[in-house]
This record gives structure tokens, C-alpha cells and sequence, in this order.
């Protein structure tokens, strides 16, 4: 096989500015995506104790006065993970969305874009958009197991 049809079979690559944009800020593209990961994990643990208590006491059959008393603990921890979501918009802003402009006006990547054959728009929407890509998944992901 030619190396460019091994090329062709690999499916979609990235390429060009999108690449580009991975690389430079890849680290924090990782750790969001780890965190979510671990919060995802973290609220399917809670879901399992959750049910546990439900089921031995009786649910979905019983009357809410059988296994609403114990609930206490577990809404208690469900409301604690919403009110940690509710943190996640300042979170991203801070440790993902300062550094997207920052970094690139204190190493000179800037002046240097202004120079290149991609323009200065075509770089921003870039980088916005595979940030935004990367938290609209995150998010949704976060949003699909919370409802659960």
C-alpha cells in the first residue's frame, strides 16, 4: 500500500489552522476533558447509592413516606453537585478561555499570525471554535449524566 492511500484509510485528521490550535492549547483540552470525565464518574458512584437506598426501601412501589426520610444524605449530595456545575462557565473562562488570547499576545504569536497567509479572523474562529467544540461536548455529556 502506497503511503498515501495508508493516508486516505487513517479517517478524519485534523489539519491546518485547527491543528494547529489543538497543539497550542492541548493540555487544557485534556484536562477538561479528563475533569469531565472524573465528574461523570463521580456522579454515576452517587446514582448507584442513590438507587441502592431507593430499591431497599421499596421503590418505585412504596409510598414516598416509606423512602423520603433517608433521602437527607443523597439530595443533600445531589445539590452539592449542581452547585458545583453551576461553577463550571468561570472555571472554563478562567483556566481556558484567558489563556486562548493571553498566551498568544505574550509569546508573539499574534504578530506572527498577522503575517501568515490565514487571517487574523480565520485564526480567531479557529481558536474559538475548537474551545467551543470541546466545552459545548463536555457540557452536553455533564448535562446528559446530571439528568439521568
Amino acid at each position: 500500500m502506497s503511503p498515501i492511500a495508508a493516508r486516505r484509510t487513517r479517517g478524519p485528521r485534523l489539519s491546518g489552522v485547527t491543528w494547529l490550535v489543538w497543539r497550542q492549547h492541548r493540555a487544557a483540552y485534556w484536562t477538561v476533558l479528563a475533569a469531565t470525565a472524573v465528574a461523570i464518574a463521580w456522579i454515576i458512584y452517587q446514582r448507584a447509592g442513590l438507587m441502592d437506598h431507593l430499591t431497599a426501601h421499596g421503590w418505585p412501589r412504596s409510598a414516598p413516606d416509606k423512602w423520603l426520610p433517608g433521602m437527607g444524605p443523597h439530595a443533600a449530595k445531589f445539590a452539592q453537585a449542581g452547585f458545583g456545575l453551576g461553577f463550571i462557565p468561570v472555571l472554563l473562562g478562567v483556566f481556558l478561555g484567558a489563556p486562548l488570547l493571553s498566551g498568544d499576545l505574550e509569546n508573539g504569536t499574534a504578530k506572527l499570525v498577522t503575517s501568515q497567509s490565514v487571517s487574523p479572523a480565520r485564526w480567531l474562529a479557529a481558536k474559538l471554535g475548537v474551545s467551543a467544540l470541546v466545552i459545548v461536548v463536555c457540557t452536553v455529556a455533564l448535562s446528559a449524566q446530571y439528568g439521568w
